[in-house]
């Protein structure tokens, strides 16, 4: 094995990623902004759809009906 002991065998990649990171800082840390902004958006809308699913089932409940007999 190229005279190389598998256990000191260095992964070849590992000295490119360390230099792209420092190259491409700036590109990285924008694509983690977006990933988390669009993450927080997405939270947002599940938070507006459990609130109105909320309101409209105790809406129902008010009227005296059963939303799992509903949904049967």
């Amino acid at each position: 094995m190229l005279d190389k002991d598998m256990i000191t065998l260095d992964n070849p990649k590992k000295k490119y990623f360390e230099r792209y990171a420092k190259e491409n800082k700036d590109q990285i840390n924008a694509n983690a902004r977006m990933r988390r902004m669009k993450q927080k958006e997405k939270l947002e809308k599940y938070d507006e759809l459990l609130a109105t699913h909320n309101k409209l089932v105790s809406n129902l409940r008010q009227r005296g009906m059963n939303v799992e007999e509903l949904l049967q």
